[in-house]
């Protein structure tokens, strides 16, 4: 095994195999060096540009069935595979209805009776009654 010195020019051989001839593409001016983590060994390759096959290969694409993908940004919430915009709006109406939610939890809030976990925790009857007004009796 040699070293290798900084700056000098080395020679890799690069033999072809089946599968990369058939691909087809565009050579292009690189080589792509990786190691393998396992046993430190490195493997070179050449790269080549395949963007124009994958083009009329897309183009050739018929899905068997309609694709629907979820748009997480949820200013249209579904979106078809030929541009089908479905939900749009629907940001704004999962707002109104987060503030309509959010209005109703702080009324239950402020009109919660002190009290009132622990009788339903104790298991006793919770008597109610309005401010200024008698508590009923329990004896009928």
């Amino acid at each position: 095994m040699s070293t290798m010195t900084k700056g000098a020019k080395i020679a890799v051989p690069l033999l072809a195999y089946e599968r990369h001839e058939q691909r087809g593409g565009r050579l292009c001016n690189g080589v792509l060096v990786t190691e393998d983590r396992e046993n430190g060994t490195l493997s070179f390759g050449v790269v080549s540009d395949i963007g124009a096959d994958c083009e009329a290969s897309r183009a050739a694409y018929q899905p068997e069935r309609e694709i629907t993908a979820l748009d997480f940004g949820l200013s249209t919430l579904f979106a078809g595979h030929e541009g089908q915009l479905r939900g749009k709006g629907w940001l704004k109406a999962l707002r109104a209805y987060d503030q309509r939610i959010t209005r109703i939890a702080c009324g239950q809030q402020r009109h919660t009776v002190a009290g009132r976990v622990p009788a339903r925790d104790t298991g006793k009857p919770l008597h109610l009654f309005v401010a200024g007004s008698e508590p009923k009796s329990d004896v009928s």
